[in-house]
């Protein structure tokens, strides 16, 4: 019986110091607005200020990143047609108030990314992914990158569109058509009389001065 209670005491005391929290698979973010107190945080427990830590665990340049996107101009082919009674072609009309001439990526506002497994651990990994102001007012615009070591903006031919947003129950997606990232598609997904509708544009991608 002693000796039963002693293994028992064991065991427990292996579980309680022998299985401390691992570091891996852990989700790390940073925001613009956290008022946390980042004294009280550790380097390695934190994502660091606009995820500058990321370094600590894979190769990779995100500020390089960080500046493409911001130094991209989205010019849209806004054209829109709509089919009427009697015309064989679908006709030339307006475009909905929603559709922007151009789109652009200001301040970063939010970034995460996942720690990587150990050998203990199991834990898919989609790559960082960067949160950026929109030129509208409101519309904060999700990035997934591609990849843990050296990440890269994804591309239609590798899966996935490139970045998201949503503004007032319209969900809108862009995707690259290829890894030249010189051209886009842009599709704005919404519902109407419980019908939902779809409009897709194709963009040119400049780079600012």
């Amino acid at each position: 019986m002693k000796n039963s209670n002693i293994i028992a005491m064991f065991v427990l005391l292996f579980l309680f110091y022998g299985c401390g929290e691992s570091d891996s698979c852990k989700n790390l973010s940073w925001e613009a607005s956290s008022v946390a107190d980042s004294s009280q945080i550790s380097l390695k427990a934190s994502a660091g200020s606009k995820c500058e830590n990321y370094n600590d665990y894979y190769e990779g340049d995100l500020n390089q990143i960080i500046t493409k996107i911001q130094s991209m101009k989205f010019i849209i082919n806004k054209e829109c047609y709509a089919e009427s009674d009697g015309i064989n072609d679908p006709q030339l009309v307006d475009c909905p108030d929603f559709v922007p001439e151009t789109m652009e990526f200001g301040e970063l506002v939010k970034c995460e990314f996942e720690t990587p497994p150990d050998e203990n651990t199991h834990c898919a990994f989609y790559g960082p992914e960067l949160y950026f102001k929109g030129a509208e007012g409101g519309v904060v615009i999700r990035w997934g990158l591609l990849g843990d070591n050296n990440p890269q903006i994804q591309y239609a031919e590798k899966g996935g569109s490139s970045f998201s947003y949503e503004k007032d129950d319209i969900t809108v997606e862009g995707s690259f058509e290829n890894e030249t990232l010189t051209t886009a598609t842009i599709v704005f997904t919404w519902t109407e009389d419980e019908v939902e509708k779809t409009l897709e544009f194709s963009a040119k991608v400049e780079i600012k001065e």
